[in-house]
């Protein structure tokens, strides 16, 4: 039974290996592979678009600012990539080659978390034909390029909730496949009798200590809360994603009444 189980843990460690990478991370837009042969693929139909409809001359200008637009975003914190889209988004008010490259900002404000940024592109594709800068067919062929960057965006959206449900399906299994361990290792070292307060394998007191309400998971996680570690490392050691972490952290912190991470080492150096 413990074979098959190790077993179970060997798999889901390799499924973890290949999943966690696809996972996007919460302070950057997330550049997979997809998503660079995504913002190629509107590149050169906003080149198409330049050359029929604005001067050849000046399509350099908007693939420079649309390669500069794409590397601040796969850099730069929020801050600095919401003020590169911001500054894109002016560009294509002054200069008629930047409008033509509008859906590779589209494309890029789609990743963002804040709706009024997801739609703040509309200002200047509503805008471009009342200042005349852009003949009524040109702002047409954008409208479309943009259409497809939105169709590409959801998308991506949606990949990347399926991405985050294997996940969080890993961290159940891994979760449940430790929980069994622990409930076999605690049978073979039963003695038959009924003891009071036995530890658990994580050297918790079941029915003893501040954290007795905890689960395992949550007291392990509390425990390297204690030591220290950030959200990272604990989901690294314990082979968990960073959202699940959090998710015990909120746990944690309600059924202990506490206000913060702080706290939760107090109290555990406390007893």
């Amino acid at each position: 039974m413990t074979f098959v189980i190790d077993e179970h843990i060997r798999w889901s460690e390799r499924f973890r290996m290949r999943t966690c990478c696809m996972v996007p991370s919460s302070g950057r837009y997330n550049h997979g592979m997809e998503e660079y042969v995504d913002e190629i693929t509107l590149l050169a139909v906003c080149v198409a678009a330049s050359v029929l409809f604005a001067d050849a001359n000046l399509i350099v200008v908007g693939v420079l600012l649309s390669i500069s637009l794409v590397c601040a975003c796969g850099m730069a914190g929020p801050p600095y990539r919401i003020a590169a889209q911001i500054a894109f988004l002016v560009c294509t008010l002054v200069l008629v080659p930047a409008f033509f490259f509008l859906p590779v900002c589209v494309y890029v404000m789609l990743h963002e978390r804040h709706w009024a940024l997801r739609l703040l592109w509309l200002v200047p594709l509503a805008g471009a034909p009342f200042l005349g800068t852009v003949s009524s067919s040109g702002c047409a062929i954008v409208a479309l390029s943009c259409a497809l960057s939105v169709l590409l965006g959801i998308k991506d959206a949606r990949v990347r909730a399926e991405r985050a449900g294997m996940q969080f399906a890993f961290d159940d299994l891994r979760e449940r496949n430790l929980e069994l361990l622990a409930d076999i290792e605690a049978c073979s070292k039963a003695d038959g009798s009924a003891s009071v307060a036995a530890p658990t394998p994580d050297g918790r007191m079941r029915a003893t200590g501040p954290f007795c309400d905890l689960t395992e998971r949550e007291f392990a996680v509390a425990k390297l809360v204690a030591e220290g570690m950030d959200n990272r490392d604990i989901a690294a050691t314990l082979f968990l994603s960073e959202g699940t972490v959090r998710n015990h952290i909120s746990s944690i912190l309600n059924k202990l009444e506490l206000g913060n991470r702080t706290q939760i080492a107090v109290l555990y150096y406390r007893g």
